[in-house]
């Protein structure tokens, strides 16, 4: 169905769901939606959106979105380490998981009111040792706590004292008038990790030390002064015991981060597929969507459908039903009188629905479940083999009679058109009469007058048309069921000033 979900424009529906997603496993899933034709399967994910709609519109559910933790994962599995603020994101997600398992837990209704929601976050494993193993190491910043071990603590505490030190003597250099006038600033700066003062160069031999370092004019040097030089040498040799003893914690955490990994994999798969399930509550709400009733036998019943792409403030809300006292739909109008967006709602409609999304429809709105949904809309000519806008329509249409049936909708824009009109009439006619005797549920749109009475005298055809307005001289958007469409060409010429004597 990718083509028909490309011409029905499915597309900026995946585009407004995915801006719902929190996760990138909810993200994922969202770009891997494709419609289903199991009318169970449907059915759960019908369940899951009303379910995901009624918590967002009824409760104040804390679910918190995380970044993508897979690789983080997959390479403490694999033996890998992971660093401070990779491991202080595993800890937000897992705070995450147990909060939202609490929450639902602790809220009697929620298993009676959202069963299927409630089932998935229950089957979520939490980790409250590991979590707390991972707060006690971790600042709120990412970065190791003193506490993380005995041993850190002592070095860390080794290291300030050694750095108090090294600065209150520099700092004698600094307040000293003496030494003042030799030094470029009167700061203390680092150099390969050491602490150094900024001597002019031609003073170099007035502060007895080491050159670590010279400005790029050269006329500054960085001086370790020689009282410092023993107390940087047990700084830097302290620095490497603390690095040495961050590692060993880095590496215990990482472990029991993998030893937790099948456990977490599946709690973070499920909080992916609650995202996902979520997301579609919230496009729920926002197109003031409902649950579909659902069936397998092909009909069409929507009430007050409003197309989800068009501004709410300008959509009309059509009725349409198909499948029940007729399997083909033609429908004629004038242009711009809103056939084509009639056919689009329909197809998007069904598309959602088996995705598992909600329908912008009244009550009363039942859907068929399809194997396969074939589109003819617009302009589908291609330049590069140099086919005409005809051409183009015709190939689509071949695909399609060689697939369609029974189980297919079939949704044409502007039967037979592009062609002289007495073929095109001929050829419309033998195809829909070619779907119609597979049984396929046929929409079509058309301008030719003479599909109007063949329609009109074919057992199991209905028409329809777009209403149109003789006194404003504008469509009103309505779907007439069981009305041909009019020709309004003269009453529109004589309202615009043409003689009577000539309409």
């Amino acid at each position: 169905m990718k083509k028909t979900m490309r011409i029905l424009e499915f597309e900026k529906i995946r585009e407004q769901l995915q801006k719902f997603t929190l996760t990138v496993p909810g993200a994922q899933k969202v770009a891997a939606m494709h419609p289903l034709t199991s009318i169970g399967e449907i059915t759960v994910r019908q369940q899951e959106t009303s379910e995901a709609a009624g918590i967002i519109l009824q409760k104040n559910i804390n679910f918190r979105g995380s970044s993508d933790l897979m690789p983080l994962f997959t390479r403490a599995e694999r033996g890998g380490l992971l660093g401070p603020s990779e491991l202080k994101e595993i800890e937000n997600f897992l705070r995450a998981l147990e909060s939202l398992k609490n929450y639902f837990l602790k809220e009697s209704e929620m298993e009676e009111r959202f069963p299927r929601i409630f089932k998935l976050v229950q089957g979520m494993q939490i980790f409250p040792h590991l979590t707390l193993e991972l707060e006690k190491c971790l600042t709120q910043g990412g970065e190791i706590k003193d506490s993380a071990s005995g041993l850190l603590f002592s070095l860390r505490s080794e290291e300030r004292s050694l750095q108090g030190k090294i600065r209150q003597t520099l700092e004698s250099y600094l307040r000293t008038p003496h030494y003042q006038k030799y030094l470029q600033e009167n700061i203390i700066t680092m150099r390969h990790e050491r602490y150094v003062l900024p001597v002019k160069q031609e003073f170099r031999r007035q502060i007895p030390g080491v050159v670590h370092d010279q400005s790029a004019s050269g006329v500054t040097l960085f001086i370790e002064p020689l009282p410092v030089l023993e107390l940087n040498n047990r700084l830097r040799g302290i620095k490497g015991r603390i690095e040495e003893e961050i590692e060993k914690i880095l590496r215990r955490l990482t472990t029991l981060i993998s030893n937790h990994y099948p456990g977490i994999i599946s709690s973070y798969e499920a909080y992916g597929e609650l995202d996902y399930i979520l997301a579609r509550g919230r496009l729920s709400v926002l197109h003031k969507a409902r649950e579909p009733s659902l069936n397998n036998r092909g009909i069409i019943v929507i009430s007050k459908g409003r197309h989800p792409l068009l501004p709410p403030e300008e959509v009309v809300p059509v009725d349409v039903h198909l499948g029940r006292d007729f399997n083909t739909l033609v429908i004629t109008g004038p242009n711009t009188g809103g056939k084509t967006v009639t056919l689009k709602t329909i197809g998007l409609f069904i598309l959602m629905a088996q995705c598992g999304l909600h329908i912008p429809a009244a009550e009363g709105t039942e859907l068929g479940v399809f194997e396969s949904v074939w589109a003819d809309i617009g302009d589908e000519q291609n330049i590069e083999q140099s086919l005409s806008t005809f051409s183009g329509h015709m190939l689509n249409i071949i695909e399609i009679l060689s697939k369609a049936a029974s189980s297919s909708l079939v949704l044409l824009d502007e039967l037979g058109a592009g062609t002289d009109p007495s073929e095109g009439s001929a050829l419309a006619m033998a195809i829909l009469e070619e779907l119609h005797s597979r049984g396929v549920r046929t929409v079509a749109t058309t301008h030719i007058n003479d599909l109007k009475v063949f329609a009109h005298l074919k057992e199991g055809m209905e028409n329809a048309s777009m209403e149109f307005d003789p006194l404003t001289l504008r469509p009103t958007f309505k779907l007439l069921i069981g009305v041909p469409g009019q020709s309004n060409a003269l009453n529109v010429a004589e309202r615009l000033g043409m003689p009577r004597e000539l309409t």
